[in-house]
């Protein structure tokens, strides 16, 4: 009579594996959190009111810019 073999189930390694398996799911979940939270966070940024900064490139010729001092600051420049 011919016997079948026994099927093990190797617990420990089916455990990591969930292990695994859950530390990636967790790993993916907080990536994308952080993303909305940029992104939010630059969506907030946008709707600041804007500090307008008038400069006179050319006194002859009159030409007049405007740059916003925030990314002025950011730049060093102020």
């Amino acid at each position: 009579m011919a016997s079948t073999p026994a099927v093990t189930v190797d617990t420990k390694l089916i455990l990591n594996s969930l292990i695994l398996l859950l530390v990636n799911s967790m790993g993916k979940f907080l990536l994308i959190l952080s993303a909305i939270a940029y992104l939010s966070q630059t969506a907030i940024a946008q709707t600041k009111p804007r500090r307008w900064v008038r400069v006179m490139s050319n006194a002859q010729t009159g030409n007049i810019h405007y740059f916003d001092i925030d990314s002025l600051v950011r730049c060093g420049l102020f």
